[in-house]
């Protein structure tokens, strides 16, 4: 039977490396990992059915015994998006598993800036920026990020990977 639910999920931080982890994880055969990468289903949905509904058709194409795993950034986007984990935790059960993975915080907000640049969101210089958008900087404080996850899920359920650790080894 395919996965119902995620067995884990990559919550951030955004620029911080999900993609790459993503992606390497995506090789081993014993985990499915969708092709859409950030469902957001966790902020796209916000009751225990509808998630759980979301989830079953985001891994439908899973293989019997696959782990199943996503990685959406925007679950730890506060104070934009607030009560993911809480939610997580009430639609998926407490057995699930987190990775959060980061990087060093000025570069994180450096990539961050450089993206919304690309793509019109921001026009004004990087310190400029900074200052005027909070993200930025918000999106790159870690413990104040992870929080909500290892307060539902526990800190032993919670697993946080530096960027510049990860590429190390």
């Amino acid at each position: 039977m395919p996965c119902a639910k995620p067995h884990f999920l990559i919550v951030g931080a955004m620029k911080g490396g999900t993609t790459t982890l993503y992606y390497d994880l995506g090789l081993h055969p014993d985990l499915h990992l969708p092709a859409n990468k950030e469902p957001n289903i966790l902020i796209r949905h916000t009751g225990a059915g509808s998630i759980r509904a979301a989830y079953a058709d985001h891994f439908r194409l899973a293989r019997p015994g696959q782990l199943c795993g996503e990685a959406s950034t925007a679950y730890t986007k506060r104070p934009d998006h607030e009560g993911v984990a809480e939610r997580a935790r009430s639609a998926l059960g407490d057995d699930l598993r987190i990775i959060y993975i980061t990087r060093d915080p000025v570069a994180r907000a450096l990539s961050h800036y450089r993206h919304d640049l690309q793509h019109g969101t921001v026009s004004e210089p990087f310190d400029a920026a900074v200052r005027s958008h909070p993200r930025f900087t918000d999106y790159g404080r870690y413990d104040w990020q992870i929080a909500p996850w290892v307060e539902a899920f526990g800190p032993e359920r919670v697993r946080i990977v530096r960027l510049e650790d990860y590429a190390a080894d």
